[in-house]
């Protein structure tokens, strides 16, 4: 799809689904959650490597990550 042609490349994108239950100032609320994702992986040697990750839901708002990553 992005046609990166380094093998030490890895983009991804994704769908979340989940259900969210939240308390602020004692009143209680739960909704469903929709999320997308879209990451990337840079592997330094065959096992190792960093990623980065940015995405958001309808009530998480928006969030990423950034980290390490292992091929088991």
């Amino acid at each position: 799809m992005f046609e990166i042609t380094n093998e030490s490349w890895d983009v991804y994108g994704g769908l979340g689904l989940g259900y969210a239950m939240y308390n602020v100032d004692l009143d209680t609320d739960s909704d469903l959650d929709l999320g997308l994702h879209i990451g990337g992986r840079w592997f330094w040697n065959d096992k190792w490597g960093v990623y980065f990750e940015i995405g958001g839901g309808n009530t998480q708002g928006s969030n990423g990550g950034l980290g390490l990553t292992v091929k088991l």
